[in-house]
C-alpha cells in the first residue's frame, strides 16, 4: 500500500518523460542481453526464418510486459520511477490492481502508437493524467523528499 501520510502530488509531464528515458535505457540493456539466446540459433536459420523473427519480437514484447507489469504489481514502481520518486497508484492512492496494471500496459502501447499523444493528454487533463492512466484507472504520483 502506498497511501501514507507523505504528500503525493500528480507527476508532471517532464518527470514522466524522465522516467520513460530511464526505463528505456534499462529495458534496452535487458533486451540487448536477452538477444544472446537468439545467437545460439545458427545464422543460416536465424536470418531467414520468419518464425524465428516473429519469435524474437514476441520474446521482446514478453520481456517488456514483464518489466513494466511486474514492477507495477510489486511496489508500484519501475526502476526509472524509483529514480524519479514517481509511484503508480489507483486514484485513491493505493497500489493498483493487477488488472489495472495490465490495462495500463496495453493502453500505454496505444498512447505510443498514437505518436505519443496519449502522453500529451497530461497537459490538458485537470488531474495531469495521461490517456492510458484514464483508460486504466491509475494515476502517477510524485512523492516529495521527506
Amino acid at each position: 500500500m502506498i497511501n501514507s501520510d507523505a504528500k503525493l502530488k500528480p507527476a508532471g509531464l517532464l518527470r514522466v518523460m524522465g522516467c520513460i528515458l530511464y526505463d528505456a535505457l534499462l529495458l534496452s540493456a535487458v533486451l540487448f542481453v536477452s538477444t544472446l539466446a537468439f545467437l545460439a540459433i545458427p545464422a543460416s536459420i536465424r536470418d531467414t526464418a520468419a518464425a524465428v523473427q516473429i519469435g524474437k519480437m514476441l520474446w521482446y514484447f514478453g520481456l517488456s510486459y514483464l518489466y513494466f507489469v511486474w514492477s507495477w504489481q510489486h511496489g508500484g514502481q519501475t526502476p526509472g520511477m524509483k529514480a524519479w520518486r514517481t509511484h503508480l497508484t489507483d486514484c485513491a492512492g493505493n497500489l493498483p490492481s493487477n488488472q489495472a496494471t495490465i490495462k495500463r500496459f496495453f493502453a500505454a502501447l496505444l498512447s505510443w502508437l498514437l505518436a505519443g499523444t496519449g502522453f500529451l493528454w497530461m497537459i490538458v487533463d485537470k488531474d495531469k493524467r495521461s490517456l492510458h492512466d484514464r483508460l486504466s484507472g491509475t494515476c502517477l504520483a510524485f512523492r516529495k523528499k521527506p
